[in-house]
């Protein structure tokens, strides 16, 4: 993702998954017990928060760090609370996104280091 193109996608997504995580439906997930009320809600969260994480995290950090830090933690967030719903999909997508989020900040430390591995 180098061309000017893809750096307004990375800061396109990155005001998405802000967008997300500030809309009061979604920050309410964030509370244990809430995915639990509103299971579809928060499987669709999870999963623009897993492509998030998955696929624009690395590019993200190395664009913006600050705000990148505040998607994953956001995302974190939501996904330890939804870890704990009573609904298998949720918590399945919950344990999803906290993996993402690791694998995310492995891959933007090796760009930034320059190596892989």
């Amino acid at each position: 993702l180098g061309s000017g193109g893809s750096s307004h996608c990375v800061t396109l997504m990155q005001q998405v998954v802000t967008h997300v995580l500030r809309a009061p439906a979604a920050a309410a997930l964030s509370a244990v017990g809430a995915a639990d009320t509103q299971p579809e809600l928060s499987e669709g969260v999870l999963q623009v928060l897993s492509a998030y994480t998955r696929f624009v995290l690395p590019h993200a950090t190395a664009h913006d760090p600050d705000s990148a830090r505040a998607a994953a933690a956001g995302a974190l967030r939501v996904a330890a609370a939804c870890a704990c719903s009573h609904h298998r999909g949720v918590s399945t997508a919950a344990v999803g996104v906290t993996a993402d989020v690791l694998s995310g900040a492995v891959a933007a430390a090796a760009m930034a280091g320059g190596g892989g591995g």
